[in-house]
């Protein structure tokens, strides 16, 4: 068996893995498992190894977006999400929350059917496909 270049290399392995949390060296030691009973465990999901694994088989199921608290509406959950910016949603609904209430000050209309009215608005009427003319594609 070929050493590390160093003498504390396999240690510092061990330890780093230990550290991140990916595996548990004092419950492998005191249980004295063999690697294989670990890997079943992992990939079943049980066990002292956690559960948060992708599937190997299947799809994963799509996750449907909860409507905002304030207005109950999808679209406007969708758009603080957009707005959002390394995961700060409370200003992300700060921001939106606030242009909600200048533009009911100056229209005097609902702000959420001016916001679906204005989202409508900038959608596209029809899908542009691309189109591949000699090497470039426009």
């Amino acid at each position: 068996m070929r050493r590390g270049r160093f003498r504390g290399d396999q240690k510092k392995v061990t330890e780093r893995t230990h550290r991140q949390g990916l595996l548990d060296l004092s419950n492998l030691e005191a249980a004295r498992c063999s690697p294989f009973w670990i890997l079943e465990h992992i990939l079943q999901g049980t066990g002292p190894y956690g559960a948060a694994l992708m599937p190997r088989k299947g799809k994963v199921p799509k996750r449907d977006i909860l409507p905002d608290p304030k207005c109950h509406s999808k679209l406007v959950a969708k758009f603080i999400n957009g707005i959002m910016w390394q995961g700060k949603k409370p200003v992300a609904e700060a921001i939106l929350y606030d242009a909600f209430e200048i533009m009911a000050k100056r229209a005097n209309e609902d702000p959420l059917k001016l916001f679906e009215r204005a989202v409508e608005d900038v959608k596209p009427v029809l899908e542009v496909r691309p189109r591949r003319v000699g090497g470039s594609t426009y």
